[in-house]
C-alpha cells in the first residue's frame, strides 16, 4: 500500500513515541489548518504505517480535527514484536497518550478503527472503560463472526500446501488448537502467502517473509496463525451503553461480503449482538474506504463527533 496525499501548507505532522512496557510505538500527528476542535485516533490495520491511516480519514483534519495515528509494535520503527495481544496494549497505551495530550488542550478525545483496527479498539475500551475516548467508531469494522481472515479460507490453502486432500476446516482447527500446526514452517508460510494473496490480488505487499509493512521475523507468529483462523475475539466483549458506538461501512466492501441488501443486514445483526448500542451508516465505497462516498462517510463521521460533543 503506497501513500500518497497533500495537505495545505499549514496543516502540521509532527512525529510522536508513546511508551509501552520496554517498548517505544511511533505515531504521527496531523494538526488541522482551522482551530483545532477534537483529537481523533486512528487504531491502524495489521501491518500498516501510521501515515496510511492518516490518508484514509485525512480531511477530518479540514473539520478541524487534530488526527493521531501510529504503528503496533513490531512495525516499521516501533519496537519490539507484532502480536494480537500487543496491539491491544498498544492502542491503551497511544489512548492514555492521547487522553493526556486532548486535556492539555483541552479538547475531547475521539477514537475511529480501520479494519483490523477494532480488535484492539475495542478489547482495549473493554478492559479499562474510561470517559475518554468519548465516542468509537469503526470504519471497515470487524464484528464476532465478521472477519476478512476466515477459517475455511486458510484451512483450504493449508491443506493444498501440506497435500492434505480431505482436511477439513474442523479438523485444521483440532490441529491449531493441538499446537501441531508450526506457524513458521514452511507449510504453512506457503499456505498464508497463498492465503493473503486470494485476499488482495492487487495492490497489496504480500510475501513469504511478510505482510505488507509486518515482518514475520519481528511478529509472534503463534498469534498471527490464530489471528487467520479464528473469529472470537469480540467474544465477552463489551462497551458501557452510554459510549456511543457508529459502524460506517462500504456497500461495494467484498472482503466483508457487505454487496448485498441481506449481507448487510447480517452484517448490523451481529456487530448489535456485541454492541447493542451500535448505529450504521453505510456509503458508496469499498474496504480501503475508496469510492464516490468517501466524502459522504467523512462528513457523517464530522458530525457524528460534533453531535456527542
Amino acid at each position: 500500500m503506497r501513500v500518497y496525499f497533500h495537505m495545505k501548507a499549514n496543516s502540521s505532522f509532527e512525529k510522536v513515541e508513546v511508551q509501552v512496557g520496554n517498548d517505544t510505538l511511533e505515531g504521527t500527528l496531523l494538526t488541522p489548518p482551522t482551530r483545532t476542535k477534537r483529537l481523533v485516533v486512528i487504531t491502524p490495520l495489521a501491518g500498516s504505517s501510521a501515515m496510511y491511516g492518516l490518508s484514509m480519514l485525512k480531511n477530518l483534519a479540514k473539520k478541524g480535527s487534530q488526527l493521531m495515528s501510529y504503528t503496533y509494535r513490531g512495525v516499521l520503527n516501533s519496537t519490539g514484536t507484532f502480536s494480537t495481544e500487543h496491539s491491544t496494549e498498544d492502542t491503551r497505551a497511544v489512548l492514555s497518550w492521547a487522553s493526556e495530550h486532548a486535556r492539555q488542550q483541552g479538547i475531547p478525545l475521539h477514537a475511529i478503527s480501520i479494519c483490523y483496527g477494532s480488535i484492539p479498539l475495542f478489547s482495549s475500551y473493554s478492559e479499562s472503560p474510561s470517559p475518554d475516548p468519548v465516542t468509537l467508531a469503526a470504519a471497515s469494522g470487524l464484528a464476532k463472526d465478521v472477519a476478512v481472515f476466515r477459517p475455511e479460507g486458510i484451512s483450504k490453502a493449508y491443506a493444498t500446501h501440506a497435500d492434505l486432500e480431505d482436511l477439513t476446516t474442523e479438523q485444521f482447527g483440532a490441529l491449531v488448537r493441538g499446537g501441531n500446526i508450526d506457524p513458521s514452517g514452511s507449510i504453512f508460510l506457503g499456505a498464508l502467502e497463498s492465503y493473503l494473496t486470494t485476499l488482495f490480488p492487487t495492490g497489496a505487499n504480500i510475501g513469504r517473509d511478510h505482510f505488507e509493512k509486518l515482518y514475520y521475523e519481528r511478529t509472534d507468529m503463534g498469534s498471527l496463525l490464530r489471528l487467520v483462523c479464528s473469529n472470537s475475539y469480540f467474544d465477552n466483549l463489551s462497551v458501557p451503553h452510554s459510549t456511543p458506538v457508529l459502524y460506517v461501512y462500504g456497500s461495494q466492501d467484498e472482503h466483508l461480503h457487505l454487496t448485498t441488501e441481506p449481507k448487510r443486514k447480517e452484517y448490523e445483526r451481529r456487530v448489535t449482538a456485541t454492541f447493542p448500542q451500535a448505529q450504521f451508516q453505510s456509503f458508496d465505497m469499498n474496504h480501503f474506504i475508496k469510492g464516490p462516498g468517501k466524502e459522504s462517510m467523512i462528513e457523517a463521521l464530522s458530525q457524528y463527533h460534533l453531535s456527542h460533543e
